[in-house]
Parts: structure tokens; sequence; C-alpha cells
């Protein structure tokens, strides 16, 4: 059978021909929407093999069925925080019958060709994007496909797509709010990256937490940088050669800078918490380790959800639907509190 189709792509008409049935029988074969008998299944499946048969993608949008696919486009591959984002995406998509088509940017420019480049290619049903940084003119490009999309992280309304985020305001002003409990009014803010969406939303939970403990908070201790281990030992190495001692307390907008932080910290000779407390943001695997007082982020819950909300978007046509989940405080040592257990409080 092989030999008729060697010198060319096999086609449906092949597979029909071959196998004496309609194109609408294989159609049902391959995409398992209809009862057909199992000879007839195994006749067309021994077929579709032996001719090494892939469906066109085109073809098959044109006919309006559905590749069962989620593309998802990530910053970076990284570490835990994407991982376990990934895990509750693909678990939900796996419980819809669907599968997932992952890609890593690197930088913006990369970003931006990467995704206009899989929404193009049509062999997705939905685009899952993930913190990235898509201005207005890309948003803009990405409206003129019919494929859906889901921002994890952020919500942007010219491109008039689905959402999922954390309730980010809340998140830090508990942090902020469990220090001033402690009475450390002198406290460091290590935001990251100040353009960055998180960034901002959680230095606003600050500053009102801020406000409503009557706490003026020291510009001069806000400090930008990157969400990375290397960025945190630089802003601690900073503030200690400006100042020669660190401020009593440090809040974190994530967890990689608060190790960062804590290292550099005890490497110059200053105790953590009894010297310096520390807080970071989003309870990665080694916070728990470390004993760090983190803001939690349900990251398999963000995953799962945003896949849901894809194949909603699919299935059903309903689009820009927008949820925030909520984040709670978990009080370790670090902290100052000297708890064994952790202590979780809602936020």
């Amino acid at each position: 059978m092989a030999d008729e189709t060697n010198n060319s792509r096999a086609t449906l008409s092949d597979v029909c021909r071959l196998c004496g049935v309609s194109s609408a029988t294989v159609s049902r074969v391959l995409n398992g929407t209809a009862k057909v008998s199992p000879e007839t299944r195994e006749r067309v499946m021994r077929v579709v093999t032996e001719l090494g048969y892939v469906p066109n993608s085109a073809a098959r949008s044109l006919a309006g069925q559905r590749e069962r696919m989620l593309g998802v486009v990530f910053p970076e591959i990284g570490n835990g925080f994407w991982a376990n984002i990934l895990k509750g995406l693909d678990a939900a998509a796996a419980d819809r019958g669907y599968h997932l088509l992952t890609g890593f940017s690197h930088g913006h420019l990369d970003e931006r060709e990467l995704v206009l480049r899989v929404l193009r290619e049509g062999r997705i049903d939905a685009l899952i994007l993930m913190n990235l940084r898509l201005d207005q003119e890309l948003a803009a490009e990405a409206t003129r496909f019919k494929t859906p999309v889901v921002l994890i992280d952020r919500p942007i309304a010219e491109l008039q797509a689905g959402s999922v985020t954390i309730d980010n305001v809340a998140g830090a002003a508990s942090a902020m709010a469990h220090l001033f409990e402690h009475g450390y009014h002198d406290v460091m803010l290590l935001i990251g990256d100040a353009a960055t969406y998180d960034s901002k939303q959680r230095l606003l939970g600050c500053r009102q937490a801020a406000a409503e403990a009557g706490v003026t908070l020291d510009e001069t201790l806000i400090v930008g940088g990157t969400f990375t281990e290397e960025s945190g030992r630089e802003a601690i190495e900073q503030i200690l050669e400006q100042h020669g001692r660190p401020p009593r307390a440090i809040f974190c907008f994530n967890d990689n800078l608060a190790i960062g932080a804590m290292e550099a910290l005890r490497d110059r000779g200053w105790r953590v918490p009894e010297e310096v407390a520390v807080i970071g943001f989003d309870d990665i695997e080694s916070a728990r380790h470390l004993g760090l007082t983190s803001v939690h982020v349900p990251l398999n819950e963000i995953g799962r959800t945003a896949a849901y909300l894809a194949i909603d978007a699919v299935e059903s046509k309903a689009r820009g639907v927008n949820h925030v989940l909520s984040t709670r405080l978990v009080v370790r040592q670090s902290c100052g509190c000297g708890a064994r257990a952790p202590i979780v409080r809602k936020v």
C-alpha cells in the first residue's frame, strides 16, 4: 500500500480510496467525534499508519474542526514557579481532552515574533500567554486572529482576552501589615522589575498598608532590579555600602529576591530574623525549606484556571472572562515569629 504514495505526502483522498470509506468516516475515526464500527476503525487506522497520513491543520481549520491543542508561551524556562503553573495547565488540559504546545521566548523581540508565529500557524485552538510584555501594537495585531487568548498574570483591555491574575494588592498589604504588627517601620522594599504589572500592584498594596498603619515609607529604600537571587544580593550589598547597616525589615516582591537578600545578609554577618526580618512573595518550595515567611500564590490553580478558561472560550465562545485568585500570608521564622510550624493568615 505504501508504495502507491511514496513519492508524495499522503492525502485524505488516499486514505478514503484505500479504505473504501467516505472522508466523513475517516474524520470521525481520527477525531473520535462519532461512533464507528470496530472493523471500520481498525481498517482506517491501519491505512493511516501505513501511509503515514498526517491531517492538514489548515484544511481542518477550514472545515471548522478543532485540533484540541492549547498553545502556551512563557517568557523563559525558569524555575519551579513556571513549572508549577505548567503542571496545572497540563492537568486541566488533559481533563478536557486537550494537549499543550509550549514555547519559551528569549527577550522582548523574540516574544513578539513567537506569539505572532504561533497565531499565524493555526495549529492551536487557543493561546495562553504568561507574564509577557505585550504592548498595545502587538495586542492590536493579535486581535486580528480568531484564536481565543488567555493571559496569566495581568489583564490587557486592548486584547479583549480572558485573564487569570492574583490579588497582588491584598497579598502585599498583608505582608506589610504583618511587619508593622512586629513594630518594624524601617522597611526596605525589593520590588524587582518596576515596570511589571505584579510590581506595580504589590507596591500599591504596600502603600495602602503603610497609610492604614500611619507609617511613612522611605522612598530611598524602594529598590528596583530583577526578580533574581543575584538582584537580591546586589541590593543588600548596595544598602550596606551606603548606610553601613541594613533596615530592620525587608519585604521582597518574590522569593528569589528574598533568598538572595538573606544570603547576602548572612555573608556580611547580619542575623535573620534576629537583626533583620525578611518576607518574600510566591511561597515556592525553597521558601518552605528555608523558613521564609512568604505570600502564598496558588500556582497550580493559576494554570488550571487558565486552561479551563481557554477551553471554554474554544467550546462555548465565552471570551474575555477574568479571574482574580486569592493569596494568603504563610508565616514562618524569617519575619521574627519563630514559629516551628507555618501560620497561615488568610488575605
